[in-house]
């Protein structure tokens, strides 16, 4: 049976190019007898703010791989044409994947969405779909935070994006610059960086833009600033403790140890918790005042 996933990570960690990645490559992750069907879904873009609106998303994307429609528009709002068009569709011998990309937008619209996610749980349940949910924090710590419990329950596996190991992040870097980047310029990558793959981004092509690494340093603090704000705005006041005390911030106690294992998950800490993942990030902890 498909399996579905809580794909995991906090902001610019990758999770949407990693959907795309699944969406476009298939043949990774399928074998071509099982005939996935996959159905990308962004619940930022205005057409998916209802749940009438992500079924007349499912139904235009099937319609369109296959060439008919398994129901009509007008029956968007009848459950059981709904239900009869994907038992057909697994009957036909397919396996729907719903991609589901920016989550937490439900809770934006939460009175339209209030018993939707029973409804994905019961389809999923019954084998008509898997789902491939990507959320900044794992789903049922979603739903609490709006004073909810998950309609989910455990039919999730969840897989957590941090941060990569240099060795993974430093060979394409070195297959795209060639012999003109050298052990300093990698160094560099990793101390600003430290793995993120957006920010791993962001420095190789900034070094690839301005060449020095004095330019390119503070290019990259520039543009860096407003994502590393971002990225601490949008962590709970004992994460930044946590991170506080790991960059010796005055008066702070010792982090706990579950925290700082929480953090290294996500890609924050490194060296054994020891150090923030990035020179730069640590430099804004340091400064912050709020």
């Amino acid at each position: 049976e498909a399996q579905s996933v809580n794909l995991v990570g906090l902001r610019r960690q990758g999770k949407s190019s990693l959907l795309r990645y699944i969406r476009e490559r298939s043949e990774i992750f399928f074998r071509p007898e099982q005939r996935p069907l996959m159905v990308s879904i962004d619940l930022q873009a205005q057409q998916y703010h209802s749940p009438a609106g992500v079924t007349e998303g499912i139904r235009r994307e099937i319609a369109r791989q296959l060439g008919e429609a398994l129901w009509s528009r007008e029956d968007n709002d009848d459950p059981f044409a709904v239900e009869e068009g994907l038992e057909s569709l697994r009957g036909q011998g397919y396996r729907l994947i719903l991609l589901l990309d920016e989550f937490e937008r439900v809770g934006v619209k939460l009175q339209q969405f209030q018993d939707w996610g029973d409804d994905c749980r019961s389809k999923a349940s019954e084998g008509l779909y898997a789902l491939v949910i990507a959320t900044r924090r794992p789903i049922h710590e979603v739903y609490q935070s709006l004073n909810l419990t998950s309609p989910f329950g455990n039919i999730f596996s969840m897989t957590v994006l941090g941060s990569l190991e240099r060795e993974e992040w430093q060979d394409p870097v070195r297959s795209g610059f060639g012999s003109s980047v050298g052990s300093r310029e990698l160094d560099w990558i990793e101390e600003v960086a430290g793995g993120s793959p957006f920010y791993v981004q962001m420095a190789a092509s900034l070094l690839w833009q301005h060449g020095d690494l004095e330019t390119t340093e503070r290019e990259m603090r520039q543009q860096a600033k407003p994502r590393f704000t971002e990225l601490w705005n949008h962590l709970d006041p004992p994460e930044r403790s946590a991170l506080r005390s790991v960059v010796g911030y005055p008066g702070v106690l010792a982090a706990e140890m579950w925290i700082l294992k929480k953090l290294d998950l996500y890609g924050l800490v490194k060296n054994s918790r020891q150090t923030i993942f990035s020179r730069l990030f640590a430099e804004l902890i340091r400064e912050d005042r709020s």
